[in-house]
């Protein structure tokens, strides 16, 4: 590829920063078109990173207007959050590049899903991501969000069985 540049180069007398931005772009594009299977499970895992840098951000009001001196700098949330998504990200990748490349042959042979170690590894940061979400939530509310998210799936369950139990009282006084 690299000598059909120079060739190109040389016969359309094109500027050198334009052959080296022709190519790069190329590149990029690539790769690009090499990672798109893998940007849907990376914009969920990047969309819990959000999720709980908004609840930290939540929490830290609060707290503060509690009186409770947290510090945050904009600096420090760059420091803690860029990295971050840097590091998802790369780690999501890494793994996308490993089950194309390497595991996605072995593990055809036992379950019949594609890139199972990228989507193992998502989860786990997402789970990562829901704990820190739940902690912040605790100290936003009292009680974390999943105890929160359960207490309200009993009371749906309550009035389904109270909406139940009015039917069938309904229905047993028209006969």
């Amino acid at each position: 590829m690299l000598l059909h540049q120079v060739y190109y180069f040389i016969k359309n007398k094109k500027t050198m920063k334009q052959t080296l931005n022709e190519f790069l772009l190329s590149v990029g594009l690539s790769l690009l078109t090499f990672f798109a299977p893998s940007a849907g499970i990376l914009l969920v895992v990047l969309g819990f990173v959000f999720l709980d840098i908004l609840t930290a951000y939540c929490r830290v009001n609060k707290q503060r207007k509690e009186g409770i001196k947290v510090k945050w700098t904009s600096r420090a949330f760059v420091r803690g959050f860029v990295p971050k998504l840097i590091g998802y990200s790369l780690v999501v990748l890494l793994f996308f590049m490993l089950d194309v490349f390497l595991l996605n042959e072995f593990t055809k042979y036992f379950l019949p899903i594609q890139n199972l170690s990228t989507k193992i590894i998502s989860l786990g940061l997402i789970y990562a991501e829901i704990k820190s979400i739940d902690e912040n939530w605790k100290v936003m509310f009292g009680k974390g969000l999943i105890k929160y998210i359960m207490d309200v799936i009993n009371v749906g369950k309550k009035v389904k069985n109270n909406l139940k139990e009015f039917n069938t009282e309904k229905n047993g006084e028209d006969k």
